[in-house]
């Protein structure tokens, strides 16, 4: 009888460690789930909520936030010989650092009505690019973003 309930006793004990082990392994599931979701980000995202498209000449963001750090690469990378307009849409508040860098056709830029930054290096080597007109959201600039450009000693027009 002593070894009718050890047994009982020691099966109640492995099947009380179960859950545990399967809680475990649902845990690492959605862990990896979780990764890729990370990994499947849309090809035209640009940002949290983001996107961007191109059509004859014009780049167009829209969405809204903050555009993603381009310092290595921008996802238009291989359109930046092509790009004459940039159009943020919606709430785009803040152009990524190296964006737009050396796009040297890019002719016109519409900041939208809710642009706050223009990060590092955004329009460096923009040497087409001749004036601008920024909403009166504005409020930074960052290092060297027009480095390089047309619109230097130029027209910077901010609306008011």
């Amino acid at each position: 009888m002593k070894r009718l309930f050890l047994f009982v006793l020691t099966l109640c004990l492995l099947l009380s460690m179960a859950p545990a082990a399967f809680a475990t392994e649902t845990v690492e599931a959605t862990e990896g789930t979780e990764e890729t979701t990370e990994a499947t980000r849309p090809a035209d995202a640009c940002g949290e909520s983001l996107t961007w498209s191109f059509y004859e000449g014009t780049l167009t963001v829209t969405g809204n936030g903050v555009m993603d750090d381009m310092s290595a690469g921008a996802p238009w990378d291989d359109l930046k010989g092509d790009i004459t307009t940039v159009v943020l849409s919606g709430g785009v508040t803040t152009v990524g650092a190296e964006a737009f860098a050396d796009c040297d056709q890019l002719l016109s830029i519409d900041f939208g009505g809710s642009l706050r930054e223009i990060d590092t290096g955004a329009f460096r080597n923009c040497d087409s690019l001749e004036s601008i007109r920024l909403p009166a959201s504005f409020r930074r600039f960052g290092k060297e973003c027009f480095q390089f450009c047309g619109i230097i000693g130029r027209d910077v027009v901010i609306r008011g």
